[in-house]
């Protein structure tokens, strides 16, 4: 009992991180907490590391709390052991037995982050970096991110974390019974559980950069556009994910009738929302997730059913209205953005899972003896894609887009029609929602404030290949992020030996991660073989991540043109207060 107390004692006067055998003791304002130092290694170096996983920040979101904001977790009375990953919040065991084999550990009480500390951090000035990760706001868990070899090899502090997803993280009404976007205020309460406890175990909560893949990376820009998070976070890293994908985004509306659709489906009453969200409550979160698909093919070909909506109080606005015409964002919102430095880009193949999952499927399904894939493709798929986006479109930008994408060098094949897709889902989905936000942040920040793109290109030696897609599919860029863990072996399927040039791709994209989470600029404060040059709008410039690295500037500038100028042109897409006559075009920082 002494002993408990003496060590007590000196969490209270020190703050400090304290290491007794292979425990690590730490004081902070959430309460003591008790972690392991575990070894991890990448290349032939091995790191000590202090790991501190399944630390609950808010208080189990069950009963009443379901549908609702989450409530901070009480101070822990009694020491908090934070030895194991908490459960992955509630999604199909199914999916994530391709991640992790075995039972999936899966609970409604699942939101909890994980921290990873280098072993000799015994001040409180190393950069955070807080990932969020991907899986179209329905799927993915924390514990496949383990961030010892990140955290290691760069000399950071990372907090991986939980947030809820489909349902019962971004269901909303058509009103505001529920509001949605709950799995946005869980990662807010995220960040505020780092800025009030990060310096305990060693971080700088004035250093602070989210990071994160596909919906992980649009999380990261809707938390950037949260004016409550002004000086909570300080730079951004966006992988194949920003808040204008389409993807990532719903009409509330929609999301309002797939909610009633989800009440039917569990036989509830829908008569008032009120009612319809009492009963949703009372159902087993099993039964809500298995029968969370209630859209059709056509409602699920650019966005899955459960995603974050305009609710007037965390998303204001529309998010493309918000990038394409930055000028007529919230001030507050312009003045968050204004102050962070960002890192963002996309691979090559990102197009590659959707395109497989929903367009291709989609095609096929159209497909008659006599309506041939090709077809299907150039009259009905680009119309829909053009309708999604501008909400409307003509006949005229039909015929263009699906000239702008028919190679015209490549004889035709039965399979011709499966790039065109790819390149088309890959822009709509991934390319241009990067393009325009990169520019909108370019003309926001404030000038000591950066802009850094990146192409991702390499084909890994590893993996389940799509044929059809050239270079890196979506996600292929996390192992060389993370330093190859075995906790991604299962889902990524890389041998146990990675080959060298693969490791040594992995060394430099962690220096340039690590380094912007330092100072902001990827190229300082370790040494790189290859200086990044900053994004700005006329150079355009990005670097191509591959096994030899090189930099471009105007990534695919002729589809790019197409989607930023020429279609909005043609269809007379304005911002408000500006017109278009005979003799006007679009405003320059919509034409680039």
């Amino acid at each position: 009992m002494f002993h408990s107390f003496f060590i007590s004692i000196l969490y209270y006067f020190f703050h400090s991180v304290l290491c007794q055998n292979d425990h690590v003791y730490v004081h902070s304002s959430a309460g003591n907490i008790i972690g392991l130092l575990k070894t991890s290694m990448f290349k032939s170096t091995v790191y000590r590391i202090n790991t501190f996983l399944g630390i609950p920040y808010a208080e189990p979101p069950l009963g009443n709390l379901r549908f609702s904001k989450p409530v901070k977790k009480a101070r822990f009375s009694v020491p908090f052991s934070a030895n194991q990953y908490g459960p992955a919040c509630p999604q199909k065991p199914e999916l994530a037995k391709q991640w992790i084999p075995g039972k999936p550990y899966i609970s409604e009480d699942c939101l909890s982050l994980n921290v990873f500390v280098p072993a000799n951090a015994n001040t409180s000035n190393l950069p955070v970096m807080v990932w969020f990760h991907g899986g179209a706001f329905v799927i993915g868990q924390s514990s496949i991110y383990d961030a010892s070899n990140l955290s290691g090899f760069g000399n950071v502090v990372v907090v991986t974390a939980n947030y809820r997803l489909g349902p019962i993280g971004f269901l909303a009404t058509d009103d505001d019974t529920s509001k949605g976007n709950y799995g946005l205020w869980d990662q807010h309460m995220v960040i505020q559980w780092v800025h009030d406890n990060i310096a305990s175990f060693g971080g700088d909560p004035h250093r602070v950069t989210l990071f994160g893949e596909s919906a992980g990376g649009a999380s990261s820009f809707y938390q950037a556009m949260y004016p409550p998070n002004k000086g909570l976070i300080h730079r951004i890293i966006s992988e194949s994910g920003t808040a204008i994908c389409p993807w990532a985004y719903g009409d509330k509306s929609t999301v309002g009738r797939f909610a009633k659709l989800l009440g039917l489906k569990l036989n509830c009453s829908i008569a008032t929302n009120s009612e319809l969200l009492s009963c949703l409550r009372t159902k087993p979160y099993e039964d809500l997730i298995s029968n969370a698909q209630v859209g059709t093919q056509e409602d699920e070909i650019y966005r899955p059913e459960w995603t974050p909506v305009v609710d007037n109080e965390f998303i204001k606005m529309l998010p493309p209205d918000n990038y394409l015409y930055p000028e007529t964002m919230y001030a507050d919102v312009r003045d968050a953005l204004a102050d962070l430095d960002l890192l963002i880009g996309v691979n090559d193949g990102d197009g590659g899972f959707i395109t497989m999952v929903s367009l291709f499927p989609f095609v096929q399904s159209k497909v008659t003896p006599s309506y041939p894939a090709i077809n299907v493709v150039n009259n009905y798929v680009t119309n829909s894609m053009l309708t999604d986006r501008f909400g409307h479109t003509l006949e005229s930008v039909v015929d263009v887009m699906s000239f702008v994408y028919t190679n015209w060098s490549a004889s035709e094949t039965n399979n011709t029609y499966l790039q065109k897709v790819l390149d088309m889902a890959t822009d709509y989905q991934f390319f241009i929602p990067a393009y325009v936000s990169a520019r909108a942040l370019f003309q926001l920040q404030a000038p000591e404030r950066h802009t850094y793109k990146y192409l991702f290109t390499h084909r890994s030696s590893f993996g389940k290949f799509i044929p059809w897609v050239p270079g890196a599919g979506h996600g292929d860029e996390i192992p060389y992020v993370f330093g190859f863990p075995s906790s991604m072996q299962t889902g990524l399927r890389f041998p146990d030996t990675v080959p060298p040039e693969e490791l040594a791709l992995s060394e430099r994209v962690m220096t340039y991660w690590t380094n912007f989470a330092k100072t902001g600029d990827p190229n300082k404060s370790s040494a790189v073989s290859l200086v990044w040059p900053t994004f700005d709008n006329r150079s355009e410039h990005y670097l191509n991540l591959n096994s030899r690295l090189s930099i471009g500037n105007k990534m695919e500038s002729t589809r790019t043109a197409f989607w930023t100028y020429l279609a909005p042109k043609m269809l007379k897409i304005v911002p408000k207060g500006y017109s278009l006559t005979a003799n006007s075009s679009i405003p320059t920082y919509v034409l680039g």
